[in-house]
């Protein structure tokens, strides 16, 4: 089995090859549409006026940083980037092989803990599978109790969360 160093690298720059020919894609295929967008049009305009001003290694880095980041859209970016004139192939590339690399390498630390699961019990066992159906028996005592209550005479007008909020959203 390849260590995690070989395999993040491979994977590494697999996605950098996948960037690389999405940039083409995008700035030849989506161009007319992102460009033309109503939209998109002034966020657009607004980033290409701060990347010209920021200046080629601030881009860079800031690339990096921005796919650094937990829970960044990447795609979005493989997408959107292409039709920045002021960012270039090579600032694009840049910012993926070392914005990327730290998320494949835990990507693949990620497959390599799913390789070694062989059944259901190295995942959830007894004692988790009780945990959870406690929960489950916890959250749903005020729908069954609020049921009773209703039965005894009770009766409350009944607001779900969709109701209040619309009613919240029309009065005002």
């Amino acid at each position: 089995m390849p260590t995690i160093i070989e395999s993040g690298l491979s994977t590494h720059l697999l996605n950098v090859l996948g960037v690389f020919c999405n940039f083409y894609l995008s700035r030849t295929f989506l161009a007319k549409w992102i460009q033309n967008s109503e939209r998109m049009k002034p966020h657009l305009e607004l980033i290409e006026d701060r990347v010209t001003h920021m200046g080629p290694d601030r881009v860079v880095l800031g690339m990096i940083s921005l796919r650094m980041f937990p829970g960044s859209p990447n795609p979005m970016y493989n997408m959107l980037f292409p039709q920045i004139r002021a960012i270039s192939l090579t600032q694009n590339l840049l910012g993926v092989l070392i914005g990327q690399l730290p998320y494949n390498i835990c990507v693949v630390k990620a497959g390599q803990m799913i390789s070694k699961i062989h059944s259901r019990s190295d995942i959830i066992d007894l004692t988790t599978t009780l945990e959870l159906i406690v929960v489950a028996i916890i959250f749903a005592l005020p729908l069954y109790f609020n049921k009773s209550s209703r039965k005894n005479g009770n009766k409350k007008e009944d607001v779900s969360f969709a109701s209040a909020t619309a009613s919240t959203h029309w009065s005002s």
